[in-house]
């Protein structure tokens, strides 16, 4: 007996079990729903139509109709008197949905499947304000109750406790103050990071008329939110903190050093009276590691200098007591050092778009209706923080006044951090990602060197450049990646599509990092990774812990279904058990794969 599976993708047929599994098979993620007849389907089968462009070539959504297909909704112990939706992946089921039957919440579900339930998605926290990018955060901040955001990433253990108790709080201060919650692990947000100098999580700030006041400082329970909220100050420092802090540059008989320490106060007069000295200034943050590590070379210098005679200066600038200069500055980060004079600071630069050159600038609003009238178009999508772009944009902006009388030629700009549906559109992932269109067609990314003469020969015959087959670069040497900054890197595991299934099915437990070498996130992981290495490897020889680059090992990246990096993937006995959302500490990786189920709890 015939029964009908239709895919939302515009196809209904009849076809038999054999079929379904099929379909399970050439597809790693579909999503099916299951009803005894239309009707019952209607309001899911809605959702399905006003996703599916949205999940289209990440995953397949199928539905049966249990009254036609009855057999197979027994095999599959599919219920054939609800309407319920199943998750299968790689071909096995996976769980019963658990999420709202939103077009948001489904979209989420479909490109993360085995990760934990977005928390604008949990009915618990319907009175917390849940800024998905940074305009969001803008209409937060413009509103006239006080603000309390709590800046999170999801894998993180101490975000996932407050995050409960932080939603009761909104409840209780509801109407009063505005309790909100920012995921700032995701790409659109890493500006908010550098703008509040987010270098932990949870990050929780308070802000007044628009205006950031205090870090939070009270306890991780509702009553202390409420209570911190009634009369929100500075944190008080402990005595031995205080202490600490103001010897950031001790001086005594063993540490006898010529570093001069200004503030608001002090920073002006002091340029003023050495105006012909050069003088560099360290603005720090006590609580920074790199400051921390930079302060010896700091100290030495000056030490240096007061022996060699000099009259170079160098000063340092705790950031996080001299908000006027810091403001002044333009610090974002720390350290950042400064050559400094008497003169007023330079005017920023203005926006690459302000500025007047023959590079085009698209938005969301234009990118259409410009491209499409032109013959030849290179756009260079950017981030305006990115280092590579930053290098890159005089070239193309030279390279574009070559053709500034053609007009069949365009050199346009997407700036992603304002255009992301655009960005999203175009699959960029990495910046600066250059593509080639002609009369609004996307034909070909741009894989050339990023030099003035590669762009202006490109453009020159881009049609021909466009089908010339480029040499393949000779693969990066993944211990590049390791040896710089990771001590205990020979412990960790270089896999490969060839050695993967031999090196990790050896092992009793195996821990693996799908990482990408410009990756942050993955730099910022990989000492404490490969500490963990070194540590297990002498005292557990059946653990492995690994790492993928996952841009050369494009394959093994698909089959784990790596969308992010780092993505920690866990093994038993070669087979995947799941993926690792713990702590990125030494510690935590340790404790995860030494306890008795593979597993900590959060």
């Amino acid at each position: 007996m015939a029964f009908v599976i239709c895919s939302t993708y515009g196809y209904e047929s009849p076809v038999e079990e054999k079929d379904f599994k099929k379909i399970l098979k050439q597809n790693k993620n579909v999503l099916v729903l299951s009803a005894p007849n239309d009707q019952t389907a209607k309001s899911t089968l809605q959702v399905f139509k006003q996703i599916e462009e949205e999940i289209k070539g990440r995953g397949l959504l199928v539905y049966i109709n249990c009254e036609k297909g009855k057999k197979l909704c027994k095999k599959f112990k599919l219920d054939s008197n609800n309407a319920e939706l199943r998750h299968f992946q790689d071909g096995e089921f996976h769980k019963v949905y658990d999420r709202s039957l939103t077009s948001k919440a489904m979209i989420n579900f479909m490109f993360d499947p085995k990760g934990d339930m977005p928390w604008s998605e949990d009915v618990t926290a319907n009175n917390v304000l849940h800024l998905n990018n940074p305009k969001d955060l803008q209409r937060a901040l413009k509103q006239s109750l006080p603000l309390l955001v709590m800046f999170y990433a999801p894998w993180c253990g101490y975000c996932k406790r407050l995050k409960p108790v932080f939603a009761e709080a909104a409840t209780d201060l509801r109407g009063r103050f505005v309790l909100a919650g920012m995921d700032v692990d995701k790409v659109e947000n890493y500006p908010i990071r550098r703008q509040f100098n987010i270098t932990g999580f949870p990050t929780t700030i308070y802000f007044e008329k628009g205006e950031e006041m205090f870090h939070y400082s009270g306890g991780h329970t509702k009553d202390d939110i409420i209570n911190w909220l009634k009369n929100p100050q500075a944190a008080k420092e402990k005595a031995e903190e205080a202490e600490e802090k103001n010897d950031f540059f001790p001086t005594n008989d063993d540490t006898v050093n010529y570093v001069v320490h200004l503030n608001d106060s002090t920073f002006d007069e002091f340029i003023a009276t050495n105006a012909q000295a050069p003088i560099l200034v360290m603005f720090y943050a006590p609580w920074c590691g790199h400051c921390k590590n930079l302060k010896p070379e700091l100290i030495q210098a000056s030490i240096d200098l007061h022996e060699q005679g000099s009259n170079a200066i160098i000063v340092a600038v705790d950031a996080t007591k001299s908000p006027a200069l810091t403001k002044l500055y333009k610090i974002q980060g720390f350290p950042t050092n400064h050559l400094c004079s008497p003169k007023e600071p330079p005017p920023p630069e203005p926006e690459w778009s302000e500025q007047e050159t023959d590079v085009v600038h698209l938005t969301e609003e234009n990118f259409k209706t410009i491209l499409k009238k032109k013959k030849a178009a290179l756009v260079f999508f950017y981030a305006p923080w990115c280092g590579h772009c930053k290098k890159a944009k005089p070239l193309f902006t030279n390279a574009a006044a070559a053709f500034k009388d053609n007009v069949k030629v365009a050199f346009c700009a997407v700036d992603c951090t304002k255009s992301q549906s655009l960005c999203k559109e175009y699959d960029v992932q990495g910046y600066p990602t250059i593509k080639y269109f002609s009369f609004g067609k996307f034909v070909s990314a741009y894989e050339d060197e990023r030099t003035e003469e590669a762009f202006v020969e490109f453009m020159t015959n881009p049609e021909e450049q466009s089908k010339k087959v480029k040499p393949t670069p000779p693969p990066a040497d993944p211990l590049e990646f390791w040896r710089e900054s990771a001590p205990g890197y020979e412990h960790v595991q270089m896999l490969q599509s060839s050695t993967f299934d031999a090196i990790v099915g050896a092992a009793r437990k195996a821990l693996v990092m799908f990482y990408a070498p410009w990756c942050g996130h993955c730099k910022n992981s990989k000492p404490a990774f490969a500490a963990a290495a070194a540590k297990l490897a002498s005292q557990h020889k059946d653990i492995i812990i690994g790492a993928v680059d996952a841009t050369i090992e494009k394959d093994l990246g698909t089959k784990y279904a790596v969308r992010g990096f780092p993505t920690f993937k866990y093994f038993e006995n070669g087979k995947e058990a799941s993926e690792y959302n713990g702590g990125r500490s030494e510690q935590d990786f340790i404790q995860f794969l030494t306890g008795p189920t593979g597993n900590v709890e959060l």
